[in-house]
């Protein structure tokens, strides 16, 4: 998904198929960092934070998190709907 087609989407947390989490993913250093976006149902995400790790995975406050000031910023960062 390009860019502004995921910034779109994640403004929308009603398409998000695993809802409350949105997988994102990114490329860095020849490598493919994934993460999720974690929402709150009816409302904007008030800071973005994303995830480093597996949807899936239950322990989620022992993962790695990035925070940012908005969607946008997130997504200028490389990140992108998975």
């Amino acid at each position: 998904m390009m860019e502004n087609q995921s910034l779109g989407f994640a403004k929308d947390q009603n398409k998000w198929p695993q809802w409350p989490k949105l997988p994102v993913k990114r490329r860095r250093e020849g490598q493919i960092q994934i993460g999720y976006l974690s929402g709150n149902y009816g409302t904007e995400l008030p800071e973005p934070v994303v995830y480093l790790g597996n949807i899936w995975d239950t322990n989620w406050m022992a993962q790695e998190a990035k925070r940012y000031g908005s969607l946008e910023e997130l997504f200028q960062d490389g990140w992108e709907v998975d």
